[in-house]
Parts: C-alpha cells; sequence; structure tokens
C-alpha cells in the first residue's frame, strides 16, 4: 500500500514549512488564485477596505435626522 503522503510537497508538513524555515524569509505563505482589478465588483460581509468603492444596498431612510443615522448601523449586512 501507498503512502498518502508521499507526493505532498515539503511546505505540507509542520517541520519542514514551519519549524525548520527560516522565519527572516517567509515562503509561499500566499498565492492568489486569481487577480481583482480595481474595478471589480465584489461581495463581502464583514470587514472591508476603505480603498474599494463601496455600494450601499440598504440607504437609511432619508426622514430620519442625520444625528440619528450615524449609530444605526444601516448599511451593515445581517446574514444568517
Amino acid at each position: 500500500m501507498r503512502d498518502p503522503h508521499s507526493d505532498l510537497p515539503a511546505s505540507a508538513f509542520w517541520r519542514s514549512a514551519a519549524a525548520e524555515a527560516d522565519p527572516a524569509a517567509p515562503a509561499g505563505i500566499f498565492a492568489p488564485k486569481f487577480g481583482l482589478g480595481r474595478d471589480a465588483a465584489i461581495a463581502t460581509v464583514g470587514s472591508s477596505r476603505r480603498r474599494m468603492r463601496m455600494l450601499t444596498i440598504s440607504p437609511p431612510m432619508r426622514s430620519l435626522p442625520i444625528r440619528r443615522r450615524a449609530g444605526a448601523s444601516f448599511t451593515t449586512i445581517c446574514a444568517r
């Protein structure tokens, strides 16, 4: 029977990937599967980057005074 781990790269194992790696020169930490341009449309729930343009789907009611809008979390999305 063949060992299921025999074809894995050294980065798949704790000792060679982390314990024996040079902490001053981390390698292979992140490899993006695809790129996103500045004009890419994305959906996010939770935190977001301030440099991105945001589309507010749920704006506050216009009849609500501005001082009441600030802490009301109208632009927060609730997902269940």
